[in-house]
């Protein structure tokens, strides 16, 4: 069970990339949270398939980075 101190870190790094990259983060929260598979959450959002698989990619590799121990947030 992740800890209540990770889960406000993966919130905040959420938020971020929602600033960055709007439609990465709303993608994120909808096979992460809402439990949809890519192909619910790209008809979800109007995503053409490439494109969905490009923000997917996007975000997890910026999530990645944002949420390793070395690395915190960027200001």
């Amino acid at each position: 069970v992740p800890s209540d101190e990770l889960l406000l870190a993966v919130d905040e790094a959420i938020n971020r990339l929602r600033e960055e990259e709007p439609r990465a983060a709303e993608l994120v929260k909808l096979r992460c949270f809402a439990g949809m598979s890519m192909k619910e959450a790209t008809e979800a959002l109007g995503l053409s398939d490439t494109t969905a698989y490009r923000c997917w990619a996007y975000a997890k590799s910026w999530l990645k980075l944002q949420l390793a121990p070395d690395h915190g947030p960027s200001t």
